[in-house]
């Protein structure tokens, strides 16, 4: 919303009513008075916040007054983490995948080859008889 023009006011303002009552919702209630107040630095508008990590908050602050440009930089940051996060899983799970996908393989073509194997088999005994 930043991005696009709108004020900070009207940004948590939208914010707080999306969160409710959740814990998110009222710090962003403090945010909102704090900034009524005149508060314009990022850090003294979020102080004694326990609801976003320190991380947050640090990036949006290397802006300076620029909040759009930081909270672009913050999104940025922590959809990094994310697929990273999301590739580590994925390189954890894909060879538990392979070895399940080649038992499940092995148990399907063991009876096959029994069944196929076995009557040649009773067939080659049975001739020197």
């Amino acid at each position: 919303m930043l991005q696009n023009g709108s004020t900070v006011r009207n940004t948590l303002d939208l914010i707080r009513e999306v969160e409710g009552g959740s814990p998110a919702g009222r710090e962003v209630t403090v945010w909102n008075a704090r900034l009524a107040e005149g508060q314009r630095q990022f850090p003294a508008l979020t102080a004694g916040g326990k609801v976003f990590p320190l991380l947050f908050i640090w990036l949006v602050s290397g802006s300076g007054e620029d909040w759009a440009s930081g909270f672009r930089n913050a999104a940025n940051v922590y959809y990094q983490r994310a697929v990273y996060k999301v590739e580590l899983m994925l390189y954890a799970v894909l060879p538990v995948t392979i070895l399940a996908l080649g038992i499940l393989i092995i148990t399907q073509v063991i009876p096959i080859a029994r069944a196929i194997l076995g009557p040649m088999n009773d067939m080659m005994t049975g001739v020197g008889e």
